[in-house]
């Protein structure tokens, strides 16, 4: 299956193939991504994250590409890596890594977590969908900026986030429709570090931060269409609630119903 589509996020491998009950789950990176490997990098682990435990992954790349940033980790993600030149390959990999029981699988406490925490962010958008309507950004003077994670393709090296705020233990962004900009493009950022705040990658192997926040709350306008949705759902996947407000007071009233839903005090 080519672009396949899942029904919970917009991070997809880029097809799909399912061999005697064997899944294989095939990448190839975009030009944006072979510059950004951290937005290649979500796209791989939420994919991961959402389909079978036990998908095999099989990573397409360019030869002169051996080199770039971030290859370390790619490889480490991957269960097989071939050159695009080697294409034809592709079948006859899935055909002898079908009763292959060298899987690298995320474990299953990090895909429960991921699964909790997006029926516990979908609830929150339930619960708080009287909120949803004129948008504005706003702004406190007690939050602060917020902090850089760790990168996944270069670990010495931290990712920041524009627009990002920290208050009261939780995680504030904002975000307003930009002129030529896509959603996709829009939120590229907001997913990428809302993933790794939650999650840190060593060796091919996802595990839970301590010091996750507590709500991670997107105020936007962007998500307004019916196909809007499905990034709703992508945003909670990685524990991010996207709402629409104009006021302090009513992102205060949010966040407040959100920590008593998630058993915060």
């Amino acid at each position: 299956m080519v672009e396949p589509q899942s029904p919970f996020v917009m991070d997809n491998p880029d097809v799909l193939a399912i061999v005697n009950n064997s899944v294989f789950g095939i990448y190839v990176p975009s030009s944006y991504e072979k510059k950004n490997i951290d937005s290649f990098l979500r796209r791989v682990y939420t994919s991961r994250l959402v389909y079978a435990r036990d998908l095999k992954t099989i990573l397409l790349f360019d030869d002169d590409e051996k080199e770039a940033p971030g290859k370390k980790n790619l490889w480490s993600a991957f269960h097989r890596i071939l050159e695009t030149r080697h294409l034809e390959e592709v079948v006859s990999v899935i055909d002898s890594d079908r009763k292959d029981t060298r899987i690298k699988m995320l474990s299953k406490r990090v895909r429960s977590y991921a699964t909790e925490t997006y029926y516990k962010y979908i609830n929150l958008g339930y619960n708080t969908r009287q909120y949803r309507g004129k948008f504005a950004e706003v702004y406190s003077e007690q939050w602060q900026e917020l902090p850089k994670v760790q990168s996944w393709a270069d670990q010495t090296r931290g990712k920041g986030i524009k627009s990002g705020y920290y208050a009261d233990g939780s995680f504030l962004f904002s975000k307003s429709k930009t002129k030529g900009m896509s959603v996709r493009e829009s939120l590229d950022g907001i997913l990428t570090y809302s993933l790794f705040s939650q999650y840190s990658l060593d060796n091919g192997q996802l595990y839970i931060r301590d010091d996750k926040p507590q709500i991670n709350l997107l105020n936007t306008d962007l998500l307004v269409k019916d196909e809007d949705l499905m990034w709703a759902s992508s945003l909670a996947y990685v524990g991010v609630a996207p709402v629409s407000v104009d006021s302090l007071q009513a992102l205060s009233e949010i966040h407040k119903k959100g920590l008593k839903l998630f058993g915060i005090e």
